[in-house]
């Protein structure tokens, strides 16, 4: 069994990433956006596949985030057990965004099927605890 995280710290570094992604938007893309003086630096900032790439795999992270954060503070809360759940939302969370960003199609797949299976995971882990 491989178990890095428990659910507490991977509802903190799965919020961390999320600032993160968002922090490299904002200063990476936004201030150019913002800073561009006229129409068509704008345009072409904005059609750039670079820019659409990681305005995408930031979008995506956003819908994430939210998910692994609240699933994973409620087990922290009531001391579940879901240290795998928790190991494989944060690398698989931090490998999708970042892998993407980087290196973009296919690199950002393992981490994306890491993430489902977190949220399987959790979510069964949940059932078991609600239900």
């Amino acid at each position: 069994m491989f178990a890095f995280f428990t659910a507490g710290q991977g509802a903190v570094l799965c919020l961390t990433n999320a600032l993160f992604a968002k922090l490299y938007m904002t200063v990476f893309w936004r201030f150019k956006i913002a800073l561009s003086k006229d129409k068509k630096t704008l345009k072409d900032i904005r059609d750039s596949s670079a820019f659409k790439s990681a305005s995408s795999y930031q979008l995506n992270e956003a819908e994430w985030a939210p998910l692994f954060v609240s699933a994973l503070l409620f087990a922290h809360s009531h001391d579940m057990q879901v240290d795998q759940a928790a190991t494989l939302a944060v690398v698989g969370s931090l490998w999708f965004f970042w892998g993407g960003v980087m290196f973009g199609f296919p690199f950002h797949v393992p981490g994306a099927t890491m993430r489902y299976a977190a949220l399987a995971l959790l979510a069964h882990a949940l059932f078991q605890k609600l239900m």
